[in-house]
């Protein structure tokens, strides 16, 4: 068994690394953390905190990469298959346009817009990873006589949402007809 580390912020350090063994190896997420800088801020602050206090040997890490002091552990990072596919290019997949590079580059853009939408704060790495999957499907030929990366990052971006938003409200149809 591997513990998963988890924590909150710093009101939270105080009890969520009780019962982890000191000097052993333990697991850690970034999924969901790229939503913000804050939140990235508090992921490596906790993460910093989680190795002061429970010096792991080893971590295992799934998600984007983040720096962290690990003093000594050593770090192996896994990552989702779909962000080994953007960040390489290689694969069966077409190679990453301008577009869908925007996209990557400019995280807050996609979370403000899952944010005005509406869709739940939980949600939006998951709508993030969507809309970057989505935008590698399309054509991706970028023409400056045409809108903007950022005119068109929007309104792909707006146009997942709204198609989000209707798959999840007929999930929850669905929910409460045989719940």
């Amino acid at each position: 068994v591997i513990p998963t580390l988890n924590w909150a912020g710093p009101e939270s350090w105080e009890f969520c690394f009780d019962g982890v063994p000191k000097k052993g190896c333990v697991s850690v997420s970034t999924l969901g953390v790229m939503a913000d800088k804050n939140a990235k801020k508090r992921w490596i602050a906790g993460m910093n905190e989680a190795v002061r206090r429970i010096r792991p040997k080893e971590i295992i890490a799934f998600g984007s990469p983040m720096e962290f002091q690990a003093n000594g552990a050593k770090v192996r990072w896994f990552q989702p298959e779909h962000i080994q596919r953007m960040r390489n290019g290689k694969g069966k997949t077409k190679k990453v346009g301008p577009r869908t590079k925007w996209l990557m580059e400019n995280e807050e853009a996609v979370m403000r817009i899952a944010r005005r939408f509406g869709i739940p704060r939980q949600d939006w790495e998951d709508f993030r990873q969507e809309t970057l999957l989505r935008s590698l499907t399309c054509q991706d030929d970028y023409q400056k006589e045409k809108a903007s990366i950022q005119t068109w990052a929007g309104n792909f971006t707006a146009f997942i949402a709204r198609n989000w938003l209707k798959k999840r409200n007929a999930e929850n149809k669905t929910k409460g007809r045989t719940g």
